[in-house]
């Protein structure tokens, strides 16, 4: 998690990046957020596919504990 005077970030569960690669609205009703349409980059999609759902669903590597200590440490280095 990161938070800062004007930010909250959550990651999102292994469930929930699913939904939001179905771009069907099933995260946004999940969430409480208004319905929109999406369009996921084929680079995004390749990496989720091949290398963040995987290491997201295996709770050993801790994949986002790490990502997230580098987006903390770049964010407070930049905006805080």
């Amino acid at each position: 998690m990161i938070e800062t005077k004007r930010l909250f970030i959550i990651p999102l569960t292994y469930g929930q990046l699913i939904k939001y690669v179905q771009c069907d609205n099933s995260l946004e009703r999940e969430l409480g957020l208004k319905e929109s349409r999406r369009v996921i980059p084929d680079a995004l999609k390749e990496a989720l596919g091949s290398t963040i759902l995987p290491n997201v669903v295996n709770k050993n590597k801790n994949y986002f504990g790490q990502l997230f200590r580098k987006l903390r440490a770049a964010w407070s280095e930049n905006y805080a």
